[in-house]
């Protein structure tokens, strides 16, 4: 598995070393566990992290979606998603899915 350093877009200081994948999930945890504040933070750091590469963002937005048990907050990652990445074909379906 592949570490990676998250660090913030303005002062460059290292958050964490993680995996994509364990931030996702805590993301997830968050947010399924009614613990939208944390969830919300780890989301806006890796908005930030990947600012230059949108279509990161949107498959990350759409693979976080596709585990959340809150319908409407799935459907606005989606939407998020679609809106950063509209061709990506993963991303539609999962957003026509939800609907």
């Amino acid at each position: 598995m592949v570490k990676i350093t998250i660090k913030r877009k303005t002062d460059k200081k290292p958050l964490s070393t993680e995996t994509i994948d364990d931030i996702k999930q805590k993301i997830i945890a968050g947010f399924n566990t009614k613990n939208s504040t944390a969830a919300n933070a780890l989301l806006d750091e890796l908005r930030q992290s990947y600012a230059d590469t949108l279509h990161f963002i949107a498959e990350s937005l759409s693979d976080i979606a596709q585990e959340l048990t809150d319908k409407k907050r799935k459907l606005a990652l989606l939407e998020e998603a679609v809106k950063l990445n509209p061709d990506n074909s993963t991303i539609l379906n999962r957003y026509g899915y939800a609907l």
